[in-house]
């Protein structure tokens, strides 16, 4: 048995990711698929599409779930998904992107653009492994107190 990836997105974006894993790694470990939701999606009619997605990729061990922006559709809509029954793991991204400093994040030997999804997503740090976070720029102190509070609030799994 293995545990499955649902990447919960807005449009073009969960797509486009899987595109770029299948061209660098040729074949995805894992069950892995995107469910785009739409800008003005109404999450209670996409709940049950959604939940046929995350039984496709559920191997048995369960699922992580990816979304591409905390507090966005998306990721509200991953929050319900997490309240069905199967086992999952949510990981929101948050948005560093409008902050004018540089952002790397370090785990297990590699390091990368911190406000990079795809990044993020490759790094593949699991729960309890250290992770080093690096900020320098302009807004540094905002954009680290951003991904401090995200911490402290477990991603919001426990919501």
């Amino acid at each position: 048995m293995t545990c499955g990836i649902l990447l919960v997105t807005h449009p073009g974006v969960g797509i486009a990711l899987l595109d770029v894993a299948t061209r660098l790694l040729r074949q995805l470990p894992l069950k892995t698929e995107a469910f785009e939701v739409p800008f003005d999606a109404d999450l209670d009619a996409l709940l049950p599409l959604a939940s046929a997605a995350l039984r496709r990729v559920d191997g048995g061990d369960g699922v992580l779930i990816l979304t591409d922006l905390y507090g966005a559709s998306p990721a509200n809509l991953a929050g319900q998904l997490a309240r069905l029954g199967t086992p999952v793991r949510r990981v929101s991204a948050l948005s560093l992107a409008p902050f004018r400093c540089n952002v790397t994040m370090a785990a297990k030997g590699r390091e990368i653009n911190a406000k990079s999804i795809m990044g993020v997503m490759l790094l593949a740090a699991g729960q309890g492994t250290p992770v080093t976070i690096r900020i320098n720029g302009e807004d540094e102190v905002a954009a680290m107190d951003a991904v401090v509070d995200l911490f402290e609030r477990r991603f919001d799994e426990d919501n």
